[in-house]
This record gives C-alpha cells, structure tokens and sequence, in this order.
C-alpha cells in the first residue's frame, strides 16, 4: 500500500471524525447517551 493510500485515509477518518462530532453536538444530553449505550450494547438495539 503506497503513503498517499493512507495519507487518503487519513484524510478520510479526520473528515467523518468531524462530521460525527458535529451531529453529536446537537443531540440532548439524555438522547446521545441513549445512543451510547445501544452502540455498546447491540442487544439492547431489539
């Protein structure tokens, strides 16, 4: 795998990070850590 492959990669996960990070700071309080605790616990998804 060449540099640029990962340096697009780099890029890539930097750009979601911050898109993640900027949908995270509309939610409430109570309704991310709902979230939370589905994404760590897919049973609780059901």
């Amino acid at each position: 795998m060449s540099p640029d492959l990962f340096q697009a990669f780099a890029l890539y996960n930097t750009w979601m990070n911050q898109s993640i990070y900027e949908k995270c700071a509309v939610l409430g309080d109570e309704k991310r850590k709902k979230i939370s605790a589905r994404s760590l616990n897919p049973f609780m998804a059901r």
